[in-house]
């Protein structure tokens, strides 16, 4: 026997566990990439492939197991559903279902009151009576299939959709009595006003279908009665869109608003979307911390730039 270098117990070897041997020799030891790359090698061949076959449905997959040379388990499945599946005998039926009668003997029903069903309500579709707790009393419909059955929402208030002002991304606004839901549609209004092109804000809509479910498209302008749609970034959903228009449409990408664009920012300069009403754009009560410019009420900075330097850890303007 020997004894341990570091605590001195009787050890058959130089040190009675590693605590000791790294307390007395606390030297590291640094794996090289090649002894890294070999262990890596070692642990991906102890994982081996098995051919099953599920226990429920019979199908056959594979499945890896870890430093073994046969599949540990008698019972594979392929899926959940396989997995979870019960097959009961009428015994066990019977039993299930005598253990739920003796238990309601004692005990009330699911939203009853005193043996009394809480709200009493008929389906104005199929007239059938059905129950519902007080939590689900503004129910109208007893199930899914009569609530979809009442298109034209005789019995509800109707659905919300169409179109919105401002749903989308684009900055929008309000510009001499025509509403603008981006900066091209500005542009291309302010080209059109100051050229005395007539054109409207269209109103009318047309059906299309999108992965199966139907949708409402509403183009953006009338212009000598043709459609105008104003597309900047274009879609399968848009081209989608197009084929249901029945009438002639016009579509104005990027390159085809170029004169407008051109137009309305040689004559504003590039912030002409100051020019919405109510902008809170042109609420330019505050100074600009970096440049002294003025911003808006509720910025500290007038631009991106000028941001990026007064948020740097080593920045003067930071306080």
């Amino acid at each position: 026997m020997n004894k341990c270098l570091n605590c001195g117990k009787e050890v058959k070897n130089k040190y009675c566990n590693s605590k000791c041997r790294n307390k007395h020799n606390p030297t590291k030891y640094i794996p090289t990439l090649e002894a890294i790359e070999k262990q890596k090698l070692v642990i991906k061949n102890r994982w081996k492939t098995f051919n099953v076959v599920c226990s429920r449905c019979g199908k056959s997959f594979q499945i890896r197991e870890f430093n073994v040379n046969n599949p540990k388990k008698e019972n594979y499945y392929c899926s959940r559903s396989c997995s979870n599946f019960r097959l009961h005998n009428n015994h066990t039926k019977n039993k299930i279902k005598q253990s739920l009668i003796n238990y309601y003997k004692d005990h009330s029903l699911p939203f009853k009151n005193d043996g009394q069903p809480k709200n009493k309500k008929v389906c104005p579709i199929c007239d059938k009576e059905f129950y519902v707790p007080n939590c689900e009393n503004h129910r109208i419909y007893c199930s899914k299939k009569c609530y979809n059955e009442d298109k034209h929402c005789k019995y509800r208030k109707n659905a919300s959709g169409g179109y919105r002002r401002g749903a989308g991304r684009g900055k929008s606004g309000w510009y001499k009595e025509y509403w603008c839901d981006s900066s091209y549609e500005l542009a291309y209004t302010i080209y059109n006003i100051e050229h005395d092109i007539i054109f409207r804000r269209n109103t009318e809509s047309f059906d299309y279908i999108w992965k199966n479910k139907t949708y409402k498209y509403f183009p953006d302008y009338i212009v000598e009665n043709e459609y105008v749609e104003i597309k900047g970034y274009e879609t399968d959903k848009d081209r989608s869109k197009y084929i249901s228009v029945n009438k002639p449409i016009k579509i104005l990408k990027t390159k085809d608003l170029k004169y407008a664009l051109d137009y309305a920012i040689d004559k504003y300069g590039k912030d002409y979307i100051r020019l919405y009403t109510n902008n809170p754009h042109n609420d330019l009560t505050n100074t600009c911390k970096v440049c002294g410019k003025a911003c808006k009420k509720k910025s500290t900075y007038c631009s991106r730039k000028c941001s990026g330097m007064g948020n740097n850890k080593y920045s003067k303007w930071k306080t």
